[in-house]
Parts: C-alpha cells; sequence; structure tokens
C-alpha cells in the first residue's frame, strides 16, 4: 500500500514538474513597457515582443478602451499587432487628433492567442496630452482673385493672437457645396488636402488658390471651416473667392 502511494506521488510528481517546465518554456509576448504617452504633435509607435522569434507570421489582437475616442481624440487603424516570421516584435502606430478633453487615455489589452503566454505586461495605458482650443477666422470674408493668391486665417488662443507655433498647425477646411467653380476645371490649390497651413514662422495659416479657368456661373468658390473639437469658428467661419478676368 505504502509502496503503491510512493509511485503514485513520484509519478505526479514527475507529471506536474513536466508541465511545469513546459509552461516554462512556452514563449511569450508583452508590451515593452505598460505606459506610454501620446503627445499632441506626434505619432506614437507602440510596440510589443516575444521571447521567441515567430515561426510564421504571428497575428496578436488586442481590445481597445479607455476614456479617449478613437476618431476623435486620437486615429488608430490596426486591429492587431503582426511579428513577421523570423522576429520578435511588432508595433502599431497612434496619431494624435483633437483631444480638447483632460486626463483622456487609451487602454489596449492583448488578447489571447493558442501556443503562447502573456508576459510581464499584457496591457498598456496611453494617456493623451491636451490640445489647445484654437479659435479660427478668415481675415475677410470676401475675395476678388485673378491669379495665384494665398486665402489667409487668423489664430487665436483665447483673446490672444496665435502666431509662430512649435510645430506646424493644419486648419481643415471644407469647399461649401453652394460653391460654383469646380476644382481643377476653374480653380487649383496649393496643396492636395484641405487645411490651411500655419508654419513655425507664420502669423497666420493660409492656402493658395489659383485660378484656372473663368466662366460666367461658375466662378464662385466658398470655403468654410470643417467643423473640429479643436477649432473654433471666428468672426469669418467662411470666405467667398471669387475668380476674375
Amino acid at each position: 500500500m505504502i509502496k503503491n502511494m510512493t509511485a503514485v506521488l513520484l509519478l505526479l510528481t514527475v507529471l506536474v514538474g513536466g508541465c511545469s517546465k513546459d509552461k516554462q518554456q512556452s514563449p511569450a509576448f508583452s508590451f515593452t513597457q505598460p505606459v506610454y504617452f501620446l503627445t499632441k504633435q506626434a505619432t506614437l509607435e507602440i510596440t510589443i515582443y516575444s521571447s521567441q522569434p515567430a515561426g510564421t507570421d504571428l497575428h496578436i489582437p488586442f481590445t481597445l478602451g479607455g476614456s479617449a475616442v478613437n476618431g476623435i481624440d486620437y486615429e488608430l487603424d490596426q486591429q492587431e499587432f503582426v511579428i513577421s516570421a523570423g522576429t520578435t516584435s511588432g508595433a502599431i502606430s497612434i496619431r494624435p487628433k483633437d483631444n480638447v478633453v483632460e486626463q483622456r487615455e487609451i487602454r489596449l489589452e492583448l488578447q489571447p492567442v493558442t501556443g503562447y503566454s502573456f508576459g510581464q505586461n499584457k496591457v498598456a495605458m496611453i494617456p493623451i496630452e491636451t490640445q489647445e482650443l484654437i479659435t479660427c477666422s478668415f481675415d475677410k470674408d470676401k475675395y476678388e482673385i485673378k491669379t495665384r493668391t494665398d486665402i489667409n486665417m487668423l489664430l487665436y488662443l483665447g483673446t490672444r493672437a496665435y502666431s509662430r507655433p512649435s510645430e506646424e498647425v493644419a486648419v481643415p477646411f471644407i469647399v461649401d457645396p453652394a460653391s460654383t467653380a469646380v476644382e481643377d476645371e476653374h480653380y487649383r490649390f496649393s496643396t492636395t488636402e484641405k487645411v490651411l497651413i500655419m508654419g513655425t514662422a507664420s502669423s497666420r495659416a493660409s492656402i493658395g488658390v489659383t485660378p484656372v479657368k473663368v466662366e460666367e456661373g461658375k466662378n464662385t468658390l466658398i470655403l468654410r471651416l470643417a467643423e473640429s473639437n479643436r477649432y473654433l469658428p471666428g468672426l469669418y467661419n467662411q470666405v467667398t473667392i471669387t475668380l476674375a478676368d
């Protein structure tokens, strides 16, 4: 009886020890750190690593949470990390957007993958730096242009004029549907994106408009400040541009 019990105990010890050894040897993945910080200007790269090189491309999904809202406070397109075969790390990119609410943060949590365990950092927290609220006003409500002309916008922080920012500022606008002129047929913008740019040495945001063809009844272009959490309408939130001969 005692001999049988001893044999059973020895067998259990071997099995448990073997399982523990197998568990310790299983590869694990983890965030490289538990906390990151998304500044108001720069794209943030979040990296995870595996304790062993991936045999094939390894897809690691994650859940997205926290008080910050994707598409409003920040932009994140990916839904998983990918560690390519033969490598030990993968990354995603998070871009700041229009976070104007204090103490917003993103929470990323890695999800299980068969054959892998979690490493030290299964969750990453990402506080977001708050953006300033900027009031925007075109410098006047009407332009008449015959050649390439800069359309200007004045920016304000509170009641103070904003100029010479530490980083380039891009204020989004839309072409109002009431416009009769057609882009590329009657006019061209100086940039492909519909934004007015304030450079680091500038005192105003601007975009160039060049007339291409002046046509009766199709010579009006209306620009309007796009809706945004960060950029607020000022005195002139739209401008009418007449293309003239």
